[in-house]
């Protein structure tokens, strides 16, 4: 965290930390849900199931957030090395 030059770069990476670390509770939960789908009966399945493609929709909307935000650092943090 030290070894950026941009204090732009630096706080748009700590935002990249956040956004990884809900990401990765997101996907925990995701993973406790489909093991719930897996051992429930077909009316606790339709239930899952919205819960199950909202999760899944909603990881895969902040990987991409987090990659594009990750080019922002490294393109942030580049332009102070052009100056």
């Amino acid at each position: 965290m030290h070894d950026f030059r941009s204090h732009i770069a630096r706080k748009q990476y700590q935002e990249w930390e956040i956004k990884k670390s809900q990401t990765i509770k997101d996907r925990g939960t995701l993973h406790n849900l489909r093991v719930e789908y897996g051992n429930a009966d077909n009316e606790k399945k339709k239930k899952l199931t919205p819960l199950i493609l909202q999760l899944e929709n909603q990881c895969s909307q902040s990987i991409k957030e987090m990659e594009s935000l990750l080019r922002t650092v490294r393109i942030t943090e580049l332009q102070v090395f052009q100056q």
